[in-house]
């Protein structure tokens, strides 16, 4: 076993396609789409990360989306609803690792909309990635 491996993780979530993983050691939250949302799964799994990442002031994320299709109305929430109250909550500084959908559509209005948020916002950092490995490593080197 790798000392990756062997990381404490402090809290586990699960929808039908959706998992969250707070990586207590290294303080940040993982998030795994491995296929569609249905609406209230995407919102719930959104709200319970912010939950956790409002209790540990955490900054680093890592989204895993290659297998995630997003649907346009949970796109406009997360961007005027869930986005704004992150902001209140953690502040504007954030590390964003994403593995990049295979979904173009997705893919696009994801950058699209992520690019308009972090326009006037202080220092986020936000880097794209075809593969876990990569997007991991990045992540890691900025805690």
């Amino acid at each position: 076993m790798t000392s990756d491996n062997l990381e404490k993780q402090l809290i586990k979530h699960d929808w039908k396609s959706i998992s969250i993983v707070y990586h207590e050691s290294s303080n940040y939250i993982e998030m795994n789409f491995t296929g569609p949302s249905e609406s209230v799964d995407y919102r719930a799994a959104w709200d319970k990360a912010l939950e956790i990442a409002t209790e540990n002031k955490v900054i680093h994320w890592f989204f895993d989306q290659k297998k995630m299709s997003l649907f346009p109305q949970d796109l406009k929430w997360a961007t005027e609803d869930w986005y704004p109250r992150s902001i209140k909550a953690l502040g504007a500084e954030r590390y964003n690792a994403i593995v990049s959908s295979d979904n173009f559509f997705s893919d696009y209005q994801l950058k699209k909309n992520l690019d308009g948020l972090y326009q006037d916002v202080d220092n986020p950092s936000v880097a794209y990635f075809k593969s876990r490995e990569d997007a991991l490593e990045w992540l890691k080197s900025n805690f």
